[in-house]
């Protein structure tokens, strides 16, 4: 298992277990990294369902409203059923 420092390269790597640490050691799912990204961006760049779920069920939400954000938020009704 790999051990990144923030939850955002995990998340782009479907890293089920490094994001489930990062989340249990209060990591925060709608913080913006240097790259004005937030975990949820790079998780719908990755198309990683799982990670969607968890990160979803963790607080994440749309702060944004470009077409990534549509996509996402598509993705999100699909993990809700």
């Amino acid at each position: 298992m790999a051990n990144y420092e923030t939850i955002h390269k995990p998340v782009e790597k479907g890293d089920l277990a490094d994001v489930k640490r990062h989340l249990q050691q209060g990591a925060d799912v709608n913080e913006w990294d240097k790259d004005s990204q937030t975990p949820p961006m790079g998780t719908a760049r990755a198309g990683e369902r799982e990670v969607i779920k968890i990160l979803v069920d963790a607080g994440a939400v749309n702060e944004r409203d470009n077409g990534i954000w549509k996509w996402l938020k598509s993705l999100w009704t699909l993990v809700r059923m």
